[in-house]
């Protein structure tokens, strides 16, 4: 991974508990994304990809490895930081990132 990378995402795990039961959402996950990429992020159901984009926008912390934006490390930040984060740099980004997501749940989750 180098200093370019718009994201870079290093060896990143997550796991819900729910009282005695542990729950693996990601599992040492690692993948940069370069400035001008076109990333589509796919999956099943429970595959780990709404956890992703949390933790993508430091509305949750991954329990362990690192998350760089823009090379500032956001896997750990304060609520403070990661609020300050979330309206400073990543606004439009994750706007666009939440348009999409509510996109493609609409284009493949069934209507009731």
């Amino acid at each position: 991974m180098n200093n370019r990378s718009l994201i870079e995402v290093k060896a990143v795990s997550k796991t819900y508990r729910r009282g005695r039961l542990s729950v693996p959402a990601l599992l040492n996950i690692s993948f940069e994304i370069q400035p001008g990429e076109f990333v589509i992020l796919t999956g099943s159901s429970g595959a780990g990809k709404t956890t992703l984009l949390n933790l993508l926008a430091a509305l949750d912390w991954p329990d362990q490895g690192e998350i760089m934006v823009e090379g500032q490390n956001i896997a750990h930040l304060s609520l403070w930081s990661a609020a300050s984060y979330r309206r400073s740099k990543s606004e439009s980004f994750f706007r666009h990132i939440t348009s999409f997501l509510s996109l493609l749940l609409s284009k493949t989750s069934p209507c009731p």
